[in-house]
């Protein structure tokens, strides 16, 4: 599920651990008719708290319904491992991971009405390397690059002649952005995240204007199977030796 409009899509409090696990959040939010992870390490939940041994960083997720706004999407989305746990997924940047207690989840629209999950029609093409995939339009540079090795700029770019110069090199994810821009790399960095409109990467490939190459900040995005996703770096605030917080930057 995508997050609500201007609110939280299971709307409480929300808690956040660097041990997070799909089964810490289960207990967290016990007694809930749904729960969900989000961005590797939030766990949303209502009126009661877990002893998590961790800083809550907010309070909320959980709940019995949906706020206004929050809409079904593909589970490609929920792409960022679980802090406590690689092996399981925990949502994405505005994603969660949703799960429901003897039920279904509910099909909605941004009116908060059952219907079909609309999606974006997208040119790819064909000709690509084995074994390589479409992901989508990540958001790029909100917190450094997503992807950190770029190629030469080439004005006769195109999403294949990019993925072609990233498996070449010898990377699993390639990404074109700005036209005539070319990112690779082996995992996406930086707390990047599929964009919230679909339809944002845009700017045709100008080796072939059938094809969208990305857009400002936007990545036309292919891997070898599904991309593994890094939260942007940030300061250690658990896990220290007894006695020990972090105290901010100084100057």
């Amino acid at each position: 599920m995508t997050e609500a409009t201007n609110a939280r899509a299971l709307a409480a409090a929300t808690t956040a651990t660097d041990s997070m696990t799909l089964e810490l959040c289960e207990q967290f939010c016990s007694g809930y008719t749904y729960w969900g992870t989000e961005y590797g390490r939030e766990c949303e939940s209502c009126s009661h708290f877990l002893n998590l041994q961790q800083p809550l960083i907010r309070t909320g997720y959980c709940g019995n319904s949906f706020s206004a706004g929050a809409v079904n999407t593909t589970a490609s989305d929920c792409s960022f491992p679980c802090a406590g746990n690689s092996t399981e997924y925990c949502g994405a940047g505005n994603r969660l991971d949703v799960y429901v207690l003897s039920g279904t989840i509910p099909t909605t629209t941004a009116s908060g009405t059952p219907s079909t999950t609309s999606s974006v029609t997208v040119s790819t093409g064909t000709g690509y390397p084995s074994g390589w995939s479409y992901y989508g339009c990540y958001v790029d540079g909100l917190n450094g690059r997503i992807l950190n090795h770029q190629q030469a700029d080439n004005n006769e770019n195109t999403l294949q002649v990019c993925v072609a110069a990233c498996a070449a090199a010898g990377y699993t994810i390639a990404g074109a952005e700005y036209g005539v821009e070319c990112y690779c790399d082996d995992a996406i960095y930086n707390g990047g995240a599929l964009a919230a409109n679909q339809a944002d990467c845009n700017m045709a490939c100008p080796g072939n204007t059938a094809e969208d190459c990305g857009a400002g900040n936007r990545l036309t995005l292919f891997s070898i199977g599904t991309p593994q996703a890094y939260a942007a770096p940030a300061p250690q605030v658990s896990g220290l030796p007894a006695g020990w917080t972090y105290s901010g930057c100084i100057q």
